[in-house]
């Protein structure tokens, strides 16, 4: 991996169009709790292919622990929050985006520094919607002689259409769950377009359940299965890459189940026990076919064969390779090639996993270096490019998932889409009469939701679709088994 490192402060962020990429392109870090200091501000990383890009930046906002950020398929940044406020893309406070997570801790900490709630925000595109977003966040709360404790769980919702473009909050501090809880997780429905999240209750062996769709999130009946996880401390939560199976990663423990991305039902639960003389830690993740479990333990990597009759933890990575730096969370990089983990005090680096499929993948201690410090802070995503579950009961959409990008670098044969970028409408043309009556032209968004159906002619040879009504981004067209991308582009 490429890393391309830039020093510059600005006053607005203006976003780069990065071909090929999407939601999770940009990676927001920094503090600015010491102005004027050294090494303090904000940074973003933008993933672009094979290159990150690192700038320092203002951002105007002060991180810790709590980190949401979005950008749209062409990789440009939308909003961002830190628990306590959501911003614009120039971070500016976003209309009526103040006040997230109201309570004594977010008096304490807000807005001065940032929300203390780790993997405590994620933001997710509306099923149905081309320009509204679920930001689901978890408070914390705090009841003398007592330890802080996860809870309640909310979601909040911001249009980008309002304003100009600039986005507002249109539904704020909905709670979705009360009591004490742990981190929560987010995977894709098996119809390809909603969102399963998975919120486990503290001490318990009782798991939340809810269906983000078009214009609401619905919970579905909890679940209790498997250990109780009562352990001290709270760590975090994963689904596997493919969506099959789900962790609950705790200091003591980490339980593994197989998920249902049909019915949401967890199944087949495993205890996997923390080594003996390991550190508690609290990240974890699976290897991209989802038969390999990773977590983090401060000073080491553990890792567990899930395809084993009984599975048990095993040290993957050791001191001997990790010095001066506890390990974190863990978080896949928008190419799902490494896994990112952030240092569990005030860094200026993110380690990496890399070469997953391999017995022995590669651990880089600095794999992402940073102009600024970062205060235990990593941006929460689920696995975007994950779409429908071909062949299942819930695949009743027409929700497909895209072919890679990778794929469709080459122009296809016998085709020809004109212009291409646009910003109004494009042409698709055959070099010869191809179409025959038969299958039908499909255009679709990034998220894999069907736009507009044409069914040419028997003999016909070039067809017009409209973008106009479309906002920028990245779109699929489909024609007689081949996919094709088109970029709608504003003012192009």
């Amino acid at each position: 991996m490429k890393i391309i490192f830039i020093t510059t402060v600005l006053g607005v962020f203006l976003p780069v169009i990065l071909l090929g990429q999407g939601f999770d392109a940009n990676w927001l870090a920094g503090t600015n709790e010491y102005p004027h200091a050294g090494r303090y501000g904000n940074a973003v990383a933008t993933f672009q292919d094979d290159t990150v890009v690192v700038e320092q930046i203002d951002l105007k906002m002060n991180f810790e622990s709590t980190l949401g950020v979005i950008s749209d398929s062409l990789g440009n940044l939308l909003f961002f929050t830190n628990g306590c406020y959501v911003a614009d893309a120039s971070g500016d406070t976003m209309s009526n985006g103040d006040g997230l997570n109201p309570g004594l801790v977010h008096d304490w900490v807000c807005p001065e520094n940032g929300y203390i709630s780790p993997r405590g925000a994620m933001i997710l595109p509306m099923p149905g919607s081309t320009h509204q977003y679920y930001l689901l966040h978890m408070g914390v709360r705090y009841e003398s002689g007592k330890n802080l404790s996860f809870g309640p769980f909310y979601y909040s919702v911001v249009d980008m259409a309002l304003n100009d473009g600039k986005g507002a909050v249109t539904s704020k501090n909905q709670v979705l769950a009360d009591g004490s809880l742990e981190p929560f997780a987010v995977t894709r429905h098996g119809n390809g377009r909603d969102w399963w999240i998975i919120v486990p209750e503290d001490q318990s062996m009782r798991y939340r359940r809810f269906v983000a769709g078009p214009g609401a999130i619905h919970e579905a009946p909890a679940l209790e299965i498997g250990d109780t996880g009562n352990c001290l401390r709270i760590g975090s939560a994963a689904f596997s890459p493919d969506g099959r199976r789900f962790a609950r990663r705790q200091n003591c423990k980490t339980l593994v189940f197989d998920f249902d991305r049909c019915s949401g039902a967890l199944t087949n639960p495993i205890a996997l026990t923390r080594p003996e003389k390991a550190f508690g830690g609290g990240g974890v993740a699976f290897s991209p076919d989802g038969n390999m479990l990773f977590a983090t333990d401060q000073m080491a990597i553990l890792s567990a064969n899930l395809m084993l009759p009984a599975p048990l933890f095993d040290t993957l990575i050791n001191t001997e390779a990790i010095t001066g730096a506890g390990l974190h969370f863990m978080q896949y990089g928008p190419d799902g090639k490494r896994i990112y983990m952030n240092i569990l005090h005030r860094s200026r680096i993110f380690s990496s996993l890399d070469s997953l499929h391999l017995l022995q993948p590669v651990f880089t201690q600095a794999a992402l270096s940073l102009p600024v410090y970062s205060v235990r802070t990593l941006p929460h995503f689920p696995h975007f490019r994950l779409y429908d579950l071909p062949d299942s009961p819930c695949d009743t959409l027409g929700i497909n998932t895209p072919v890679s990008v990778a794929d469709n670098e080459k122009p296809a044969a016998g085709y020809h889409l004109y212009p291409n970028p646009t910003a109004t409408s494009f042409t698709l043309r055959t070099t010869s009469s191809f179409f025959t009556g038969g299958e039908p032209v499909v255009l679709y968004n990034s998220t894999g939701q069907v736009l507009a159906t044409r069914q040419p002619a028997r003999g016909e040879t070039s067809l017009v679709f409209g973008v106009e009504s479309y906002p920028p981004g990245v779109y699929w067209l489909r024609v007689e088994g081949v996919v094709m991308k088109v970029l709608r582009m504003a003012g192009f």
